[in-house]
């Protein structure tokens, strides 16, 4: 958004400078977070600490270099002279499998993040701590997002598309959303349904609008969002930026993210502990499966 010097920059630098000045001071205060002898060193110390939001807040306040250089508007509209993505022969399947190979992994990262938020206080529910694939084994590998971000790619992006051919600009981001929270929200239950029958992994139970303890509003909406950015500016960016690169050294980059992803899913899905071992080999002495 700076790069392309676009005016609403000013404006959004501004807001999410004085939301973490303003909400996240006013959370830590009434939740006890500060320490100090008074109410004035205890704002004293959370300014201080949130001294970088302050500067971004007042120099784009302020600043008349940044009234000169965010000139440029932002513009919804399609480009007719738009690259057009690659999405047939084997360069798109090698895509997908990198999609699916890379998300299922920054997926896990994305979902803890959101439990960080969630201990934070900014949204309802459990972070749990509990959970060792979750916060210890940070490369452990979640499919359903890698899945969620194919289906986005199949599906999700085409039906935009023509979505995006027959209505404005506007309009299409909120047909898609609605679409993409129902899809992702979908594949969150049925896999639900798969992995968490006994609602081991995660319980909506306690939130609003939750269905079976498998599916909330909350991560619908959250689902709907997340969608709409990868098919709005992560696909379409990664996609030109692959294009970049030489067939070869992508069909060389892909053989090792394959390989590497193999090798996680291996030590993660199969045992083999000492014990886990013995016990094979008993049961092969024994004939028993």
């Amino acid at each position: 958004m700076i790069v392309r010097r676009y005016r609403f920059t000013k404006y959004w630098a501004i807001a999410g400078a004085l939301f973490n000045i303003v909400v996240v001071t006013a959370y830590n205060l009434f939740s006890g977070r500060l320490t100090g002898g008074d109410f004035a060193s205890a704002i004293a110390l959370q300014l201080l600490s949130a001294g970088w939001d302050v500067v971004v807040f007042l120099y784009f306040l302020r600043s008349k270099r940044v009234e000169l250089l965010m000139v440029r508007e932002l513009d919804l509209t399609v480009r007719k002279n738009a690259v057009e993505l690659n999405r047939h022969g084997w360069p798109y399947f090698r895509n997908l499998l990198l999609y699916y190979c890379v998300f299922s992994t920054l997926g896990h990262w994305m979902e803890a993040g959101f439990c960080k938020l969630i201990d934070l206080g900014v949204f309802a529910g459990d972070p749990g701590y509990d959970n060792t694939m979750l916060w210890r084994d940070w490369l452990y590998p979640f499919p359903m997002h890698g899945i969620a971000v194919v289906l986005i790619v199949v599906i999700l992006y085409p039906l935009k598309e023509k979505v995006r051919s027959r209505l404005d600009a506007i309009p299409t981001i909120a047909v898609m959303f609605v679409v993409n929270m129902v899809i992702c929200t979908g594949i969150e239950f049925v896999g639900g349904l798969m992995f968490n029958a006994n609602l081991q992994n995660w319980n909506y139970s306690d939130l609003p609008f939750s269905f079976m303890g498998q599916i909330c509003l909350q991560n619908a909406l959250g689902f709907g969002f997340a969608a709409t950015i990868v098919e709005y500016v992560i696909y379409p960016t990664i996609e030109r930026l692959i294009a970049r690169v030489p067939n070869e050294l992508m069909n060389t980059i892909c053989v090792g993210v394959f390989s590497f992803y193999a090798i996680l899913t291996a030590l993660y899905v199969v045992d083999f502990s000492p014990e886990a071992a013995a016990a094979n080999a008993v049961s092969h002495l024994i004939g028993t499966p």
